[in-house]
């Protein structure tokens, strides 16, 4: 009898465990119902609230009498923990000061503060002690001042975006870059409209120290040198390449037709002088190139440039280009925005090409 009740509690034991066990296991990991935000982390967001206005109410489920914050507009806990790992604030209608209570925020991994309006503050030095923040996102959110150098401290790293894109006077500048330096792992750099003047005799070789970056905009932001850089580029995995509305004065230096993964590449309107560089390269991915207003004269389209398979965008207006339009345009078969006027170029385009062309 003892020995067909123990064969009885097996085969149950079995059939529970091949049956349901398995996911009794797994929902031991997931965030229960009754788990509720931190709550240093909870008082930590109302003071962050109390320092802004708020336009049209957007932070309106951010009240004391919601006990779980982790529902809360723009925030996202950890499952397990209940701990805050993204803060999102996008909409527009806040403005105010940074509060520090957000360094009660110590797990922390996204901080997203696009079109934020911090009537020009300086951006806060006390960001940098977030030392878990993976994404910053400040655009359009109205600082001034000098970026603090301590941002560099956010090894951690892999987007970060403090251009400004708005009609304003370019606030917010830098003196140099070299506290990039210490965020290796910086996939995504927007410093788009900030005045980086004063950085500009060195500003390359502080980007060719971050070997994981994938796109890079510094458009509009005042520079005036582009060096040829003294080694070898590090950052050869780069996709997208904005430095347009700058004032080089300077030829096109070879090394950006070499970053052979471009997807994009926007030289518009930043004087840079002719001729094209020479070479031999082949982009098979750039779908993008805009070279406009310009001063590319005495030379004509090179003929790599015929060589790219992937482009669809190419904007080469207003550069006094010369010589003969060659029939090797045709081979540009993805081609659907093509830009050629206000050059001294002779010729015509081939019937295929034209047909794809607007």
């Amino acid at each position: 009898m003892d020995v067909a009740f123990a064969k009885c509690i097996t085969l149950l034991f079995l059939f529970v465990f091949l049956s349901g066990g398995t996911v009794s296991f797994c929902s031991t990991i997931k965030k229960s119902d009754s788990l509720l935000c931190i709550e240093s982390e909870k008082q930590a967001l109302l003071s962050f609230k109390q320092d802004l206005v708020d336009i049209f109410d957007s932070l309106s489920s951010w009240i004391a009498e919601a006990e779980d914050c982790c529902r809360w507009t723009g925030i996202v806990c950890d499952n397990i923990t209940g701990h805050i790992n993204e803060l999102h604030l996008t909409t527009g209608s806040l403005r105010g000061k940074i509060n520090p209570s957000l360094l009660n925020l110590t797990h922390l991994t996204h901080l997203e503060l696009n079109s934020f309006n911090a009537n020009g503050a300086q951006i806060p030095k006390f960001l940098s002690s977030l030392v878990h923040l993976r994404y910053l996102d400040l655009t359009n959110a109205n600082f001034s001042g000098m970026i603090p150098q301590q941002l560099g401290n956010l090894s951690n790293l892999y987007h970060l975006s403090l251009g400004y894109y708005l009609s304003s006077p370019k606030e917010l500048y830098a003196n140099n870059l070299e506290w990039l330096c210490g965020l290796s792992s910086l996939e995504f750099l927007d410093l788009s409209f900030v005045n980086l003047s004063k950085a500009s005799d060195h500003w390359l070789l502080a980007i060719n120290k971050l070997p994981s970056l994938l796109e890079l905009h510094l458009s509009h932001s005042e520079l005036s040198h582009i060096h040829r850089l003294p080694a070898r580029v590090n950052f050869t995995s780069l996709e997208v390449l904005d430095i347009s509305g700058n004032n080089f004065n300077s030829v096109l230096p070879d090394w950006i037709f070499s970053l052979s993964n471009l997807i994009r590449l926007d030289l518009y309107d930043s004087n840079f002088i002719g001729p094209f560089p020479n070479g031999s390269w082949i982009l098979n991915s750039l779908t993008h190139l805009a070279a406009g207003h310009n001063y590319l004269s005495n030379s004509t389209i090179p003929s790599y440039l015929y060589g790219f398979p992937s482009l669809e965008y190419l904007d080469l207006s207003n550069n006094n280009l010369q010589g003969v339009l060659s029939s090797a345009i045709g081979n540009l078969t993805s081609i659907s925005s093509l830009h050629l006027s206000n050059n001294s170029l002779k010729g015509e385009l081939p019937v295929v090409t034209k047909k794809k062309i607007p």
